[in-house]
C-alpha cells in the first residue's frame, strides 16, 4: 500500500462541495499518492463515475481513481462491483488502446493505481504487463518526476508482497535518485520513509528509525499526520526485528491512531494492525492478538488479503497451542490444513518478523510429515534457525555429522563431504575429536590441540589448530559450522545436526516423568534405533580416548532399554541395539545383574 502522509486540509474540509468529473479523479489520485489527509477523499469519491469505455487519458485517470477508492471502501456497493470488473478487464487488455493514446503522466497514474490493485489482489501476471507500459511511459518526454517516483514506490510495494526484496531495494534507490536529481524535498522525504519501511528496518533497525526521525524533523507535524503514522510504523517494524515487543505494540497502536486522525479508512491501517497482532503474539497475549485479527477480518478486503488475515488468525491459534500445550493429533490436522492454505496463497514467508515462532511450527510439520518439501523450502529461503531444544532431525540442516558408527558428514542435499582424501586427514581428525568428545557443548582449544598434536610445543599446537580449523571450515563450506569463543571450540547447534546429540535428547525424553504417550513413545524408540548405527566412531578402531565415550553412551542406552522393559517390543529393541553395537550387551548384562547373555535372545 503506497502511503506516506503529507498534508492535511483545513479543518472542516470534509464538508466541501465534491469536485466534478476529472477534477475529482485528479484530486483523489493526488491526495492518495502524496498521502494527504483522507478527509478530502470521500467527497471526491462521490463525484467519480465509471467510464462507458476507455478512450483516452481522462478515462484512464477516472478508472485509476475508482480503483483507489475501491481499495479503501469509498464506493457504493453497486459501483464497487462494477469497478472491480472494469479494472480486471483493463488489466487484461481493455485499457491498451487508451494507454497507447494517453500522455505519459496519465499512463503512469493508471499503472501506479493498478499496481496497488495487483498487490492487494495477488495478481502478479497482470503486474508484469503494467511494467511494460510503465517502462515505455517512463522514458517519454513530459513524464513528470513525481509520476515516475510514485510508480516506482507502488511497484516496490508489489514486489514486497511477493517476497522479491532485491527488486524492492533497486526500485526505491532509483526513486530516491530521481527525487534527489529533481531537487524535490517532498518526494525525497516520501522515498526516505519507503526505504525505511520496506528495506532498511530488516538489516539495520536503528538506521530505519533514525531516517524516520529525520523525515519527521523536516515535516510540519500539524499537517502531516500520515507521515507521523508511517514513522510510527517504521518504529514498530524496527522494534519487532530487534525483539522489543512492548515498544512494537505501542508504536503499532500509535500508527493506527495517527492514521485515524487523518481520516484514513480501516483498510489503510492493515499493515499497522498486523504489526500490532505480531507484537501481541510475541508477548503471549493470544486472546488480544486474535481479537485484532478478527477486527481486521471484518474490514472489507480483497479475497487474497482476507484469506491472509484469516490464515494468520488460524496460525495464531496453532502458535498458542504449540506454546501452551498440549499439542494433539487435532493440532497436526489443523497444521496440515494451514500449510495447504499457505501454499495456495504462495506465502512461504509468513510471520517473517517472528522467526522462532514459525520455526517451532515448521519443526512440528516436519515431524508429522506435512508437506516436507514445501516446509523445507520455506525454512531455507528464510534462513530459519532450528528451534531449541528439539533440534529436529528432519530440519534442512546445512551440515549433518554422524559419529555413531563410521563418521559421515553430508550437506543439506545429502552429498558426502570431506571424503577420504589425504588432504582432508588433519581436518577430519579435528572434526572426529570435536564431534565425538564435545559436540555442541564445546571443548577447550588447548586441550583439543594437545590431544591432536602432543609432540608440538604450545605455540606450535596453537598454530596447527588455527591452520587446520581454517582448512576444515573451507572443506565444509560453512564458515559458521564451528564456533570459537573464549578459547573453546564447538559445533554450531544452529547449523550442524549431530546424531549423538540427537540420540541423547531422545533418551532423555524416554526417561521423562510422566512418561510419553504411547504413540510418541513408539516414535521416539524408532528414532533412537535408527540413530544407533554402532559404537562412537566405529571406523576408528579402539583408540584409548574413545573407550570412555563409548562406555558412557552404552550405559545410557542400556538404562533406557531396561527402563522400558515392560513396554511392548522390549526384546526386539534389545536385539536391534545389540546387533548394531555388540559392545552394548555387557552393559545390558551389568545393568540386569544376573541376566545371562542368552537371556536377551530368549525374551
Amino acid at each position: 500500500m503506497t502511503h506516506s502522509g503529507r498534508t492535511r486540509p483545513p479543518h472542516g474540509a470534509t464538508t466541501c462541495r465534491p469536485p466534478p468529473g476529472d477534477a475529482a479523479a485528479c484530486l483523489l489520485l493526488r491526495t492518495h499518492l502524496e498521502a494527504r489527509s483522507y478527509h478530502a477523499c470521500e467527497p471526491a469519491a462521490r463525484a467519480l463515475h465509471l467510464p462507458s469505455r476507455l478512450r483516452g487519458a481522462a478515462d484512464l485517470r477516472m478508472l485509476a481513481a475508482l480503483a483507489v477508492a475501491h481499495t479503501f471502501g469509498l464506493l457504493a456497493p453497486e459501483l464497487a462491483e462494477a469497478t472491480a470488473r472494469r479494472v480486471d478487464a483493463a488489466l487484461a487488455g481493455e485499457a491498451d488502446a487508451a494507454l497507447t493514446q494517453a500522455d505519459a503522466d496519465s499512463v503512469l497514474a493508471w499503472c501506479t493505481a493498478a499496481a496497488e490493485w495487483c498487490e492487494r489482489h495477488g495478481l502478479d501476471l497482470p503486474f508484469g504487463r503494467l511494467q511494460g507500459w510503465a517502462a515505455r511511459a517512463d522514458g517519454r518526454v513530459g513524464a513528470s518526476t513525481a509520476s515516475r517516483v510514485h510508480w516506482r514506490v507502488a511497484a516496490a510495494w508489489h514486489h514486497e508482497a511477493f517476497g522479491r526484496r532485491r527488486e524492492v531495494v533497486d526500485l526505491l534507490e532509483d526513486a530516491w535518485a530521481l527525487a534527489a536529481a529533481a531537487g524535490d524535498p517532498a518526494l525525497q522525504q516520501v522515498v526516505r520513509l519507503k526505504l525505511a519501511r520496506l528495506a532498511i528496518y530488516r538489516d539495520d533497525p536503528s538506521a530505519a528509525v533514525a531516517r524516520a526521525a529525520e523525515v519527521i524533523g523536516r515535516a510540519d507535524v500539524d499537517t502531516a499526520p500520515l507521515w507521523l503514522a508511517d514513522a510510527a510504523d517504521i518504529e514498530a517494524r524496527a522494534a519487532l526485528v530487534s525483539g522489543d515487543m512492548h515498544r512494537a505494540l505501542h508504536q503499532a497502536r500509535r500508527a493506527c491512531a495517527l492514521a485515524a486522525l487523518a481520516g484514513a479508512p480501516a483498510a489503510y491501517t492493515l499493515t499497522y494492525r498486523t504489526n500490532e497482532a505480531y507484537a501481541q503474539m510475541a508477548l503471549g497475549a493470544w486472546a488480544e492478538a486474535l481479537t485484532v485479527l478478527a477486527q481486521m477480518a471484518a474490514v472489507p478486503l480483497p479475497a487474497r488479503l482476507h484469506d491472509r488475515v484469516t490464515t494468520l488468525a488460524d496460525l495464531a491459534v496453532l502458535l498458542r497451542a504449540e506454546r501452551t500445550g498440549p499439542w494433539t493429533a487435532a493440532d497436526d490436522l489443523a497444521l496440515r490444513a494451514l500449510v495447504d492454505r499457505l501454499r495456495a496463497l504462495d506465502w512461504p514467508g509468513v510471520l517473517a518478523v517472528l522467526p522462532s515462532h514459525i520455526a517451532r511450527l515448521w519443526a512440528r510439520a516436519l515431524d508429522a510429515g506435512i508437506e516436507p518439501d514445501w516446509v523445507r523450502a520455506s525454512i531455507v529461503g528464510r534462513g530459519l534457525a532450528p528451534p531449541e531444544p528439539s533440534w529436529p532431525e528432519a530440519w534442512p540442516w546445512p551440515l549433518r555429522v554422524q559419529v555413531l558408527g563410521p563418521l559421515q558428514v553430508s550437506d543439506r542435499d545429502g552429498r558426502t563431504l570431506l571424503g577420504g582424501s589425504k588432504a582432508a586427514a588433519r581436518p577430519l581428525a579435528l572434526l572426529r575429536r570435536l564431534a565425538a568428545e564435545s559436540g555442541h557443548d564445546g571443548m577447550a582449544a588447548d586441550v583439543l590441540a594437545e590431544a591432536l598434536w602432543p609432540g608440538e610445543g604450545r605455540e606450535g599446537r596453537h598454530k596447527a589448530l588455527e591452520v587446520t580449523l581454517a582448512r576444515l571450515r573451507r572443506l565444509l563450506g560453512a564458515p559458521d559450522a564451528l564456533l570459537m569463543h573464549d578459547r573453546r571450540l564447538r559445533l554450531n547447534p544452529q547449523c550442524v545436526w549431530l546424531d549423538q546429540a540427537a540420540l541423547v535428547r531422545l533418551l532423555d525424553r524416554l526417561t521423562l516423568k510422566p512418561p510419553l504417550a504411547d504413540v510418541a513413545r513408539d516414535r521416539a524408540w524408532a528414532q533412537v534405533l535408527a540413530l544407533w548405527r554402532g559404537p562412537v566412531l566405529g571406523d576408528d578402531g579402539d583408540a584409548p580416548w574413545l573407550q570412555p565415550l563409548r562406555l558412557r553412551l552404552r550405559q545410557r542406552m542400556a538404562a533406557a532399554l531396561l527402563g522400558d522393559a515392560a513396554w511392548p517390543g522390549h526384546a526386539s529393541r534389545c536385539l536391534r541395539a545389540v546387533a548394531a553395537d555388540p559392545g552394548l550387551e555387557p552393559c545390558l548384562i551389568a545393568a540386569q545383574g544376573s541376566v545371562q547373555p542368552t537371556s536377551i535372545q530368549r525374551q
